[in-house]
C-alpha cells in the first residue's frame, strides 16, 4: 500500500473501494519491480540477453527461472536413478493384451 492507496485488488476491507478495478498509475506491473531489478548485475544481463537473442528483460529474467527449474527437476530425476526396483519378469506386451 503506498500513499494510503491500496495496490490492485488489494481493496481490504474499506466497503468503498470492494470491487473497484484499480486501473492507472497504483497498479503493480507483473513481473520484476524496480527494486528486485536494481539487483540484477546489468552486464550478465545484457550478456544473457544477447546470447540469447532476447529483446527485453522480461524475457530474459523469465527465460533464466525456466532454465533453473528444469535443471532442478532434472537434477531430482538424475538422483532417482538407481532408486527404483524393477520387476525383471514383467511383460508389458501381456500386460497391454489384459488391458484391450
Amino acid at each position: 500500500m503506498m500513499l494510503g492507496i491500496p495496490a490492485a485488488g488489494n481493496t481490504g476491507s474499506n466497503p468503498l473501494l470492494t470491487g473497484l478495478p484499480m486501473h492507472g498509475i497504483m497498479r503493480p506491473k507483473r513481473g520484476i519491480s524496480m527494486t528486485e531489478r536494481e539487483d540484477i548485475d546489468d552486464s550478465l544481463q545484457e550478456e544473457a540477453m544477447r546470447i540469447g537473442c532476447l529483446k527485453t528483460r522480461e524475457e530474459t529474467v523469465n527465460q533464466a527461472q525456466r532454465e533453473f527449474i528444469e535443471r532442478l527437476e532434472a537434477e531430482k530425476l538424475i538422483a532417482a536413478f538407481g532408486t527404483v526396483d524393477f520387476d525383471e519378469g514383467y511383460d508389458y506386451k501381456t500386460e497391454r493384451k489384459r488391458r484391450a
